[in-house]
């Protein structure tokens, strides 16, 4: 679920005052595509030090018909978010807390 934020240091007191500490942060830049009529929505995600990755969001046929368009240029479907992806191979990540 993603919701709007119209001021960020006001969400952040109140996450604070809720007891909640920031434990990780990822830096994604994405990029949005989308062709009329379809409600298909294509993300390019730049992920530093992750990679690329493509996310597809839509309906099922749509998903398909753009997967297989894209063909080699994309991977194969990854199963893990990109928590499980950053801390696979580094283990010491899932720990950090910013101030």
């Amino acid at each position: 679920m993603e919701l709007p934020v119209p001021d960020v240091d006001e969400v952040r007191a109140a996450l604070v005052r809720q007891g909640l500490v920031a434990v990780w942060r990822l830096e994604k830049r994405r990029r949005r595509f989308r062709r009329a009529p379809d409600t298909l929505v294509v993300c390019l995600d730049e992920l530093p030090g992750l990679g690329l990755f493509v996310e597809l969001e839509g309906p099922v046929p749509q998903i398909a018909a753009a997967r297989e368009a894209l063909g080699g240029a994309i991977g194969a479907a990854e199963p893990r978010n990109y928590h499980e992806i950053a801390t696979a191979d580094r283990p010491d990540l899932d720990s950090l807390v910013f101030e």
